[in-house]
């Protein structure tokens, strides 16, 4: 019969470095099986997912595939309601920025302005709305 193999324990990868988790990897007996880079608001080279979660009892030798950011920022879908308030009687532009990329325009008097801010940002994406107009 063949040599027993040994029972070991998944490490925590998330957040550490490429170099470090497989450096980790090979310390608990297993194997890095490969890197995907995906979209995250981490630092680029950031491991941002494991193929098995921490914790995870596996034999030595266990294939583990990193998820790696590639610091391109997260898709995101946020939905946006202004109300207005304008006394001056006129329309006044509003435009509705995320991270400095306009996203939104419109042009009211008074009441509610709804809409859908839809872009890659970082986890600190700002969302700034100014208006002109008297």
């Amino acid at each position: 019969s063949g040599s027993p193999t040994k029972e070991v324990t998944v490490p925590n990868l998330i957040g550490k470095s490429v170099s470090a988790a497989k450096a980790e990897l090979e310390s608990n007996d297993l194997v890095c099986g490969g890197t995907t880079e995906v979209d995250s608001d981490k630092p680029k080279g950031t491991v941002v997912g494991q193929s098995m979660a921490k914790g995870s009892v596996v034999l030595e030798g266990t294939s583990i595939t990193l998820e790696v950011s590639n610091g391109n920022g997260i898709e995101v879908e946020v939905k946006v309601s202004v109300e207005i308030h304008n006394n001056s009687g006129k329309k006044a532009d509003f435009v509705a920025y995320l991270d400095g990329k306009q996203v939104a325009t419109t042009s009211a008097k008074n009441g509610t302005w709804n809409f859908t801010v839809k872009g890659k940002s970082s986890k600190t994406g700002q969302l700034t709305i100014t208006a002109n107009g008297n």
